[in-house]
């Protein structure tokens, strides 16, 4: 019986002397993009180690709109490459057909604000030259 309970308490002792949890951070920029991603590692008994995780760059003649569904800011993504040689625009629209908001893209990075609007469905339509791409992006 002794040694179950010794097994037991070393086993548990080696369990929780190894045990760990982590946090991811989110740095911004002052426009509200995120720029950098950090996991924190905390481990018993060590020091908190910091690993920073690079967010993959974007590939190109891609073009990525985030986080779907929202609570009302949408960051709209387009690749670098398709900003210089054409035209790059987006218009938002719900679902009746009214639109919400539209505006020329300049910067890989954009923040939509449709935090005034209802909570409902609306359709994103971002034109780059003769390229269209839509979502159904769903705001609560």
């Amino acid at each position: 019986m002794k040694t179950v309970i010794l097994s037991l308490f070393f086993g548990l002792l080696s369990i929780s002397g190894s045990a760990q949890s982590s946090e991811i951070r989110y740095v911004y920029d002052d426009a509200g993009n995120r720029v950098q991603r950090n996991l924190m590692v905390f481990r018993m008994g060590d020091t908190t180690e910091t690993e920073e995780l690079e967010e993959p760059p974007l590939e190109d003649g891609s073009i990525a709109a985030y986080p779907n569904p929202t609570n009302g800011i949408v960051n709209l993504e387009v690749s670098a490459n398709l900003l210089d040689d054409t035209d790059c625009y987006y218009i938002v629209v719900d679902l009746s057909g009214r639109e919400v908001s539209n505006g020329l893209i300049v910067q890989s990075r954009t923040m939509l604000d449709l935090t005034s609007e209802a909570s409902g469905n609306y359709i994103l339509t971002v034109t780059v030259g003769d390229r269209k791409e839509k979502w159904q992006i769903v705001k609560h």
